[in-house]
């Protein structure tokens, strides 16, 4: 029922403001820490993903954005 309903990979230099957005379309809240999710991602032509293990809760109907947290804020501010 968590989807990926988001990948953003604008333009910018450094790829600051990439990012994706998971979606919860049950009706139950989903705790990724008690599930061990990850999310792994490959860039360019790596054949060696990078994984992050995801923590949190994303409620019924809610979404959680996965991005890089010193940068995210300025690429988007609002």
């Amino acid at each position: 029922d968590v989807i990926i309903s988001e990948i953003a990979d604008p333009g910018d230099e450094a790829g600051n403001g990439r990012f994706i957005e998971l979606f919860n379309a049950s009706s139950s809240s989903v705790d990724l820490a008690a599930g061990n999710w990850n999310l792994v991602y490959y860039s360019n032509a790596n054949t060696n993903g990078t994984d992050i293990a995801l923590t949190g809760t994303i409620p019924a109907g809610g979404t959680y954005v996965i991005g890089e947290s010193e940068s995210f804020s300025t690429v988007y501010p609002s």
